[in-house]
C-alpha cells in the first residue's frame, strides 16, 4: 500500500492562514469597497449579497471577524448575524445600517456587535475597525535576510 506524501515543515515553518472575514451586504458598491478595504490588509474575505449564501458560510468556516449590514426593510442582516452568533458566538462583529435604524442598532447591540455603523461607512471607519479588532490577526511580513548578511 502507498503511503500518502506527507509535507514536512522545516524548523520555524508553519501553515498559516489569512484571516477570514465575512462581508455581508445587499449593496454590492457597499459591499465591494466594504471587501476591498479588508482585502488591501491582507485578509481572506468572503463576499456575500445573499442571506443563505453567508448562513452556509459561517455554518461551514471558522470565521475570524465579520462586517453584517442589516439591510431593509426586512433587516436580512439579522438573521445573518443570528446565525453567525449561534455557529461563532466569539467573533467580533461590526454591523452598519441606514440611518434613523434606532431598533435595529439597538437589537444588535443586546446581540453582541461590537459597534454599529450608519451608512455609509467612511474609509476612515473601515480603517478604524481594522487596527481596533483585526489588527492582531495579521502578522506582519518579515524581511528576509540576505545570505550572509549581518544584523547590527
Amino acid at each position: 500500500m502507498k503511503q500518502a506524501a506527507k509535507k514536512h515543515l522545516s524548523e520555524g515553518e508553519t501553515l498559516e492562514r489569512k484571516p477570514r472575514v465575512l462581508v455581508f451586504d445587499q449593496d454590492s458598491g457597499d459591499l465591494g469597497r466594504h471587501s476591498e478595504a479588508f482585502e488591501a490588509q491582507g485578509f481572506a474575505v468572503r463576499r456575500c449579497m445573499s442571506v443563505e449564501k453567508a448562513i452556509r458560510y459561517v455554518e461551514r468556516k471558522r470565521v475570524d471577524f465579520a462586517l453584517i449590514d442589516l439591510g431593509s426593510p426586512a433587516l436580512e442582516g439579522l438573521r445573518v448575524l443570528k446565525h453567525l452568533i449561534r455557529y461563532n458566538p466569539c467573533v467580533p462583529c461590526v454591523v452598519t445600517t441606514r440611518s434613523g435604524d434606532m431598533a435595529g442598532r439597538r437589537e444588535v447591540s443586546t446581540m453582541g456587535a461590537m459597534e454599529c455603523f450608519e451608512k455609509p461607512v467612511s474609509g476612515a471607519d473601515l480603517h478604524s475597525v481594522i487596527q481596533k479588532y483585526l489588527a492582531s490577526l495579521v502578522k506582519p511580513r518579515s524581511r528576509r535576510k540576505s545570505p550572509g548578511s549581518t544584523e547590527t
